[in-house]
């Protein structure tokens, strides 16, 4: 086995104290040195996972490929996407109504 699970763990994804969870549950062997790799998950949160992931085999000499994933979580928008949304809104609402006006 190239990598083998060293211990279960909590599901991050499910767990109010992600960064909490012990990531590293998994061994990786000396013989991933020039291997292709393609990461396989469950599921798409943060991308933090994945970074470690691929951080991790490349550390070991593999050459990280792509990733797939079965599915990804709904993220919310950030604060300032938010505002920049609402705010593009109102400024075409405002501006068709003063081009109307004239």
């Amino acid at each position: 086995d190239l990598i083998c699970i060293t211990e279960s763990r909590e599901c991050k994804h499910a767990s109010e104290k992600r960064s909490e969870i012990n990531t590293a549950n998994y061994m990786m062997s000396n013989d991933l040195y020039g291997k292709r790799v393609v990461i396989v998950d469950d599921l798409l949160t943060s991308g933090a996972s994945l970074m470690e992931y691929a951080h991790n085999l490349e550390r070991a000499g593999a050459k990280v490929e792509g990733a797939v994933f079965l599915a990804r979580t709904f993220q919310m928008p950030s604060p300032a996407k938010v505002k920049r949304l609402v705010w593009k809104r109102h400024l075409s609402v405002l501006i068709w109504r003063r081009s109307d006006d004239l």
